[in-house]
């Protein structure tokens, strides 16, 4: 049933996992930007492949009328929030992970158009701003369950085996993925009719 209320609610409760989702960001965030900044050259040669992969898609993306370019940007993300969520089975560690690399490469790329004498505020507010302030949430909500659900699977709930734990957990995720989906998409329509326009003036 969608419920906003219900929602908020499992929101409220899981506050804690989602603070902590969004801690491992921040810090993998910064460490990135640190690194990179120290170690320009290495940094780049590491990211090179990975950089290419998102230049391809972004391309793809381009290329297309916008109609389908949201769709195909909405459903990477929510393939990426749907994959940090039910992977957390394995012991929580691929949703660590997501969060670990998402979090550096967006220092990493922050430090590096630093590097090329772009203000990395300005990036940050016209070029993830607009579409991250629903995007991030997203993805941020999405690891913090699956973190939860990893933990619950070593560490059951109070007076619940390990198989009644699981079905508490994805209960409370059949509350949130509605909402993720719609932030989801409001994200992609924003980030492609909207961000690019922002973008313009930065060359980028």
């Amino acid at each position: 049933m969608l419920n906003i209320r219900i929602f908020l609610e499992t929101l409220k409760k899981n506050n804690s996992w989602i603070i902590l989702s969004s801690l491992i960001f921040l810090v993998s965030f910064f460490s990135g930007y640190i690194a990179a900044d120290q170690n320009m050259e290495f940094i780049n040669e590491l990211s090179e492949p990975y950089f290419e992969f998102l230049e391809d898609m972004a391309r793809d993306i381009v290329d297309k009328s916008p109609g389908r370019g949201i769709f195909i940007l909405f459903f990477n993300n929510l393939f990426a929030s749907l994959r940090v969520i039910f992977l957390g089975v394995i012991l929580g560690i691929p949703p660590l992970f997501g969060l670990l690399i998402n979090g550096s490469i967006l220092g990493i790329v922050t430090a590096t158009l630093a590097e090329q004498n772009i203000p990395p505020l300005l990036f940050l507010t016209l070029g993830i701003l607009p579409h991250g302030i629903l995007e991030l949430p997203a993805f941020l909500i999405s690891a913090a369950f699956g973190l939860k659900l990893g933990y619950h699977l070593l560490f059951p709930v109070e007076e619940n085996n390990r198989w009644e734990s699981l079905v508490l957990v994805i209960k409370e995720i059949s509350n949130i993925i509605f909402f993720i989906i719609m932030l989801l998409i409001i994200a992609a329509a924003i980030e492609i009719l909207i961000t690019p326009l922002l973008l313009r003036p930065l060359s980028l």
